[in-house]
């Protein structure tokens, strides 16, 4: 079966669903009430070459049940389901079975993956392979972090978030490296960083693929939205006399500073407001090697300032209803928690008993290859935890093990610079977070993610705005 993640129970059975110029979904009331039709419209064109236009059809009939069919059916049907969602596919129609509306979305995009194309010319026709498919997903928080670089470009974000919706992720973390224009500072921002306008259509259409964006700002380290290797700024190399918001390296924000903290404030704001609704706010807080490092921080005690700082910000996406998330690297003992473990803090351990307990800790750490016991000892602590993986099968799998075997908050795979050399990334996380899968080569999984961004951001066969990267051999030398 080519869809992934791979269904819990899925029964093959006699024959195809077959269908051609039109296709009529007819939904129950709340649900066509809460879809964004023309985004699922465009999609399922996309999956059938641009030859079938689906018609959604809303219903006072239906409850708990979606009927997929070459005409319009509107009868008295309502189901159950103990799963996230079924699929019963035969040779008349479809129904999709389900208990919300990311129940119906993620039946959606499995009867997207299963359609296929026969024939050619006037013998052209597309099918279903007739299944019963019963899914749920092992974890409820299945997130991914995306970095929005100056070298990504709004074709590449799509896709990315593309394949995080197709494959059944719940959260994308977005986080700009001085490429969203701020409009309460501009002077955060590269000159060439996106617009709202630009980057507000596509969180719409992640939402209607059934992913909530989650906002991100570091708010100690990182503060010139860069690294530290490519000595980049992009508010100082802007505007040098912003000095007074960061500490005097530039790398952590001086947060002694009240106009610091107003910054701040109004870019959480704008921030939640460009990514809609949601849960959480992802607030960095991670390697801030240099923070109350300047004079009138050094006036102060910095643990002090590092617990005020973060039960303020925590108190205020409370307003929005959000959770604060923190990377938890600081609050990790070194004398604990030896190599392989990430530990980048200076004592700031002392204050972790007394840092707001609805703060989700994401417990990064990229060299583990067995449980992660950092993150048991911040569940320990009272905290949510997800934990983090990045680049290889066995720090993943350990990440995903951790969760399911001591029931922590969720998992968030973070795919940094490398997103656009190891395409196999989001497949594989994605799979293996949703259950038992993960029995693909690298190599299925990256022919899998092409196959899923070519139809969903067609490149209509512009050759640099296909694939996952921009040309097959990046630089020549002769």
């Amino acid at each position: 079966m080519f869809v992934i993640p791979k269904p819990k129970e899925a029964k093959k059975e006699q024959g195809d669903f077959v269908f051609g110029k039109e296709l009529f979904i007819t939904l129950p009331r709340n649900i066509y009430e809460k879809i964004s039709k023309s985004h699922l419209e465009a999609l399922l064109s996309n999956y059938t070459a641009g030859e079938t236009t689906t018609h959604f059809v809303m219903s006072e009939k239906l409850s708990g049940v979606a009927v997929v069919d070459t005409e319009m059916r509107d009868e008295n049907l309502s189901c159950t389901t103990n799963y996230d969602y079924e699929l019963h596919i035969t040779q008349s129609f479809a129904k999709f079975l389900f208990g919300d509306e990311k129940g119906f979305i993620h039946a959606f995009v499995t009867f997207l993956q299963l359609i296929r194309f026969e024939g050619f010319g006037e013998n052209f026709y597309l099918r279903v392979p007739c299944y019963t498919i019963k899914d749920s997903p092992d974890m409820a928080f299945r997130s991914v972090h995306l970095c929005v670089f100056r070298d990504t470009s709004l074709d590449f974000l799509k896709k990315a978030i593309s394949l995080c919706g197709i494959m059944k992720c719940s959260h994308v973390v977005l986080e700009f490296w001085g490429t969203y224009k701020f409009e309460c500072y501009p002077d955060l921002s590269w000159k060439e960083a996106y617009t709202k306008e630009q980057i507000k259509p596509i969180v719409e259409y992640a939402n209607a693929i059934g992913v909530e964006i989650i906002p991100m700002l570091n708010h100690l380290g990182h503060a010139s939205q860069g690294r530290i290797c490519s000595g980049k700024h992009s508010a100082l190399d802007t505007n040098l006399r912003l000095a007074p918001y960061f500490e005097e390296d530039g790398w952590s924000w001086c947060t002694s500073n009240p106009e610091t903290l107003k910054l701040l404030e109004e870019c959480r704001k704008e921030l939640i407001d460009l990514c809609g609704k949601g849960e959480y706010f992802h607030i960095g807080c991670d390697e801030a090697y240099t923070f109350a490092t300047c004079e009138k921080c050094r006036t102060r005690d910095k643990d002090e300032i590092m617990l005020e700082h973060i039960t303020n910000i925590s108190n205020d996406l409370k307003k929005y209803g959000r959770r604060a998330i923190m990377w938890g690297d600081m609050f990790l003992d070194k004398e604990k928690f030896l190599p392989p473990y990430e530990c980048n803090g200076r004592g700031e351990n002392k204050i972790l008993n007394d840092i707001p307990k609805d703060v989700i800790i994401a417990d990064w750490q990229y060299n583990v290859k067995t449980d992660f016991l950092s993150s048991q000892f911040f569940a320990d602590k009272g905290f949510d935890v997800v934990c983090c993986p990045w680049n290889s099968r066995d720090n993943v799998s350990a990440a995903i093990n951790t969760v399911k075997n001591n029931s922590l908050h969720g998992v968030i795979g973070t795919t940094w610079h490398t997103l656009q050399f190891m395409q196999w990334l989001i497949p594989y996380i994605a799979d293996v977070m949703w259950g038992n899968g993960g029995k693909l080569s690298d190599q299925e999984y990256t022919l899998h993610c092409s196959y899923i961004v070519r139809r969903c951001v067609p490149s209509n066969g512009d050759y640099e705005k296909s694939g996952f990267i921009d040309r097959e051999v990046p630089f020549i030398s002769f």
